[in-house]
């Protein structure tokens, strides 16, 4: 079983315009741009060949799916619709995660935020989502039912209004105010990221909670570092030292143990690695790279869990376009595609 993340950027069909409306038409596609767009994807699924694709920033939900109907997917499902401005209908924000299958769902729901999460969250009472997540119960040859959540966490951007300032104001006090602002936004960014990681993982864990032996993935534009507290907190995979005020050394035996089979684990750490080389990134800025698309998986795929039912077996980073081919992120992406293959664990025969 193969599966991906694409984040398609500005999936959006002209003649609309995302987020603005920006009379040099860098918000939308022309129609050639639009045709050179959804060739390039439909090239880019054929290389992937992925069994399951989790799609990020979905304006365009009809096109999408007819495009992935005809490259080999037709099953196909969103669980959201993006925003459009009250003020002009040819303007859109907001995208939507999608999730495209050669196999059938046997479920497809959204995930959401109870009021009892939010008291716990150092957040605002309204808070929820900025793109909300899906989870689609895929029904695979190899591994049965396979619980697949698609994901797009708030960018780093900070999260703030625009700023303007009068004429008469001094650019010492701009300065001084812009700053204050960008911090108080960097922290706001941060703190709604963190909070769609911890929702994100509530609900992984209670699929995990029902029966730790399902097969669960993660599809996503998780947009942060491996290392980061937002990955971690979707993983759990740090170290826990103390249960209840009882210490490591004091827990019984085997509890250490069960922490695994309610962690998910970054596929690229799972798979085989012959070269040792650095990691290939999905997205670059400023001229470097950074991971910011994954694919998380649940205990079972791996080989040293008593509950393995698979393995990662490949891990793969499409990323030649955003940085090496001389073709602008629009009509193609400025993200990498992460591909991951999942293999039936084979077992040891006999010495």
């Amino acid at each position: 079983m193969r599966v991906a993340t694409f984040n398609l950027y500005q999936f959006l069909e002209p003649p609309f315009h995302w987020y603005e409306r920006k009379d040099s038409g860098k918000n939308t596609y022309s129609e050639s741009q639009w045709t050179a767009k959804t060739a390039w994807i439909t090239t880019q699924l054929a290389a992937m060949n992925a069994d399951v694709v989790g799609f990020q920033e979905v304006f365009s939900i009809g096109a999408l799916q007819q495009l992935t109907a005809a490259a080999g997917y037709p099953h196909f499902a969103t669980v959201d619709v993006p925003g459009r401005d009250d003020n002009d209908d040819e303007v859109f924000f907001n995208p939507v995660v999608a999730i495209a299958s050669r196999y059938e769902f046997a479920d497809v729901a959204e995930l959401t935020v109870d009021d009892e999460l939010r008291a716990f969250l150092p957040v605002e009472d309204g808070f929820d989502f900025s793109r909300r997540p899906l989870c689609a119960t895929v029904e695979t040859p190899e591994f049965g039912e396979v619980t697949v959540y698609v994901a797009h966490l708030k960018s780093k951007r900070p999260q703030m209004d625009d700023i303007t300032y009068p004429d008469e104001m001094p650019w010492r006090d701009r300065v001084l105010d812009t700053m204050r602002k960008l911090s108080r936004g960097h922290v706001g960014s941060l703190l709604q990221r963190g909070a769609e990681a911890a929702v994100v993982y509530l609900r992984i864990s209670e699929t995990l909670e029902a029966n730790e032996k399902a097969p669960v993935v993660v599809l996503g534009d998780l947009n942060d570092k491996s290392d980061s507290v937002v990955l971690q907190s979707i993983t759990m995979s740090q170290r826990i030292h103390e249960v209840g005020g009882v210490k490591k050394a004091d827990w019984p035996p085997g509890v250490a143990g069960q922490f695994y089979r309610f962690r998910l684990a970054d596929a690229f750490h799972m798979a085989p690695d012959e070269t040792g080389e650095e990691r290939p990134g999905t997205h670059m800025w400023d001229k470097k790279w950074s991971t910011l698309d994954y694919v998380l998986v649940s205990d079972v795929f791996s080989p040293r869990s008593p509950n393995s039912i698979g393995q990662v077996t490949e891990f793969e980073v499409l990323n030649e376009h955003v940085d090496n081919d001389g073709v602008g992120n629009k009509t193609q992406s400025d993200h990498g595609q992460v591909v991951v293959e999942l293999s039936k664990l084979v077992p040891d025969g006999p010495s």
